[in-house]
């Protein structure tokens, strides 16, 4: 199993939206600290500790500084802390979301500060496949220069990255179409990234 990271872009998640993700983060983290090693541990010594796999990180607004920061919620250690984990969710802030958060900041900015040596590459070695899944319900209209030269050579460091969109607005569906249709196009050449919608309900 690769190291499963997720980016929740907080502006842009309904109080409601984000509820039911925290719920289902608690549930897989709860599934994952009782399911069996998918590998037997070496003799001659078995080992009941199991391997941390799973990273929580959000994006949240600043209003101080009017500025968008990602913050690590839950770092890979050398086995899975399950009430760590749960502290960490429940943590996360219930009251950051902002309507117009479009207007703002762009999420997908803030992945170049985990894709760094300092981040995500630490949390496993090169040959452990590492998986980004952002969050969000508000995507630009393309792909960063700077972040889509970096997810380039994150594709040679294991590394992937998948968008999932939640259409939370349907009176909006047609325009976050049309946006999410460039948005798809500018990462086109990008081997490494996709790109998923959640429809409302």
């Amino acid at each position: 199993m690769g190291v499963l990271c997720f980016v929740a872009d907080l502006p842009a998640l309904p109080p409601e939206t984000l509820r039911r993700l925290k719920q289902c983060w608690l549930q897989l983290a709860n599934y994952y600290a009782v399911a069996p090693p998918s590998s037997p541990p070496p003799p001659p010594r078995r080992s009941t500790a199991l391997g941390d796999r799973i990273a929580l990180c959000y994006v949240f607004f600043d209003r101080l500084t009017a500025s968008r920061h990602l913050k690590v919620a839950y770092s890979p250690g050398e086995d899975f802390d399950l009430c760590r984990f749960h502290r960490a969710v429940g943590s996360m802030p219930a009251d950051a979301f902002l309507p117009d958060s479009s207007t703002l900041d762009r999420c997908d900015t803030k992945l170049l500060s985990l894709l760094s040596d300092e981040s995500i590459y630490s949390w496993s070695s090169e040959d452990i496949a590492r998986k980004i899944v952002v969050l969000t319900s508000s995507l630009p209209l393309e792909m960063d220069a700077a972040l889509h030269d970096s997810l380039l050579g994150a594709a040679d460091k294991c590394v992937s990255v998948e968008f999932l969109l939640f259409e939370t607005r349907s009176v909006h569906l047609r325009h976050m179409q049309e946006n999410t249709i460039k948005f798809v196009r500018s990462i086109s050449d990008l081997d490494n990234c996709s790109i998923s919608a959640c429809l409302p309900g």
